[in-house]
């Protein structure tokens, strides 16, 4: 097994790459760069102005001095105040206080030089073939894997953690049990049966496609392989158009301060400024949080979806030529063991155990998984939102 070659050497590269571009980000680009606009919380000069509460006359210096050391001032205003926020552009110096900055930065920065690791490997995998050298780029999208689960882990012990989340820490528990009876269903359900005949549909269109397709003096490209990495390269297209939908998304988060707003204005009674002015704030606290929730499942899927296709055994090539089966794709590798070093022996039993029917089962169903996972979380959210939470 070669240890040292072309592999190491673009690894190497791109850890000196970060270090040298510690101070560049584009996860701080995506934040701050993107003509993202916060809202400003009225200040209590403003609120006395609108509510028409009379001003506090100056006091002396003893006094006033007691009064800055001592608590925030409170008052009541009118539910129904109108305001109008003012807004603010986001910028670098806002956003580096903000709670799990340095987790939004480290994640994204990691996964874009991480996929820029794989498709180096992958160029250079499509003109040398690797034999017995293993793939380190797969190395590299684990740690980002890893790294998404255990910022996922940190935000929903938050939670946990906290006297303030009541309502987030039983949807957690709500959610943690659906999906554990919708994956226990899953398993047990035959994939007969889980295709809902689609199959047999499809092998009815391609047997009938492809007579259409001689009788007009072609031949069909879609091979089972490309099939497969078709499928991939579209969870790759969705992961992308997600990213360059999350400046509009994040908006869409901050914009949410003035709805609040908007609708306390139907609610009847009185609130105090502080909880008004906390009622605004608290939406640009949480504007990481609120990204690292938005990212982290797509990097999941997009990384997953990247390791069902090298260590299945799939190939990019096979959507652009009319592919053939790989001779020998299923087939067990052989042992030598003549003139064999004990590692490379160790190496080439593993890979009897792990071949590339266990990766791309292993791998194909963690896709598939955190894909549906993902899409049926976003469908629910986007429903209450709709129809519940704004009614």
């Amino acid at each position: 097994m070669a240890l040292l070659g072309a592999q190491l050497v673009i690894s190497l590269i791109m850890v000196s790459v970060i270090q040298k571009l510690g101070n560049h980000s584009f996860a701080r680009w995506l934040l701050c760069s993107q003509g993202l606009y916060r809202y400003l919380y009225p200040t209590n000069s403003e609120l006395k102005s609108l509510a028409g509460v009379p001003k506090d006359k100056p006091k002396g210096k003893k006094n006033s001095k007691i009064e800055s050391n001592g608590k925030a001032e409170t008052f009541h205003v009118p539910r129904s105040l109108e305001i109008q926020l003012e807004t603010a552009p986001v910028t670098h110096l806002d956003v580096v206080h903000l709670r799990f900055y340095t987790e939004y930065l480290w994640i994204v920065d990691f996964s874009l030089y991480t996929a820029i690791v794989y498709i180096l490997s992958e160029i250079y995998t499509a003109y040398f073939p690797l034999k017995d050298e293993f793939n380190l780029s797969m190395v590299w999208c684990l740690l980002v894997v890893l790294f998404s689960f255990k910022i996922l882990l940190s935000l929903t012990k938050q939670y946990f953690t906290s006297d303030e989340s009541m309502g987030e820490r039983s949807t957690c528990i709500v959610a943690f049990c659906l999906f554990l009876l919708i994956a226990m269903m899953v398993m047990i359900v035959d994939e007969k049966n889980l295709e809902v005949g689609v199959d047999p549909a499809y092998d009815s269109f391609y047997e009938n496609a492809s007579k259409f397709l001689e009788n007009q003096g072609l031949t069909s490209v879609m091979t089972s392989q490309a099939f497969d990495t078709l499928r991939v390269a579209l969870v790759v297209g969705t992961i992308a158009l997600r990213l360059a939908l999350m400046p509009q998304q994040l908006q869409a988060y901050l914009d949410m301060a003035q709805r609040r707003l908007d609708l306390q204005k139907k609610e009847a009674g009185r609130i105090t400024n502080i909880d008004l002015q906390k009622k605004v704030a608290s939406v640009f606290y949480y504007l990481c949080v609120v990204a690292l929730q938005y990212v982290c499942p797509i990097i999941m899927c997009l990384y997953l979806a990247l390791m069902y296709k090298t260590l299945g055994g799939y190939s990019w090539a096979s959507l652009f030529a009319q592919g053939v089966e790989p001779a020998g794709e299923h087939e067990k590798p052989t042992v030598t063991m003549e003139d064999m070093e004990q590692f490379q022996m160790a190496w080439e039993n593993l890979k009897m155990v792990f071949t590339e029917d266990v990766h791309r089962g292993v791998f194909g169903f963690a896709t598939w998984w955190c894909c549906f996972s993902w899409f049926l979380t976003t469908a629910l959210g986007t429903t209450y939102q709709t129809y519940f939470r704004m009614s």
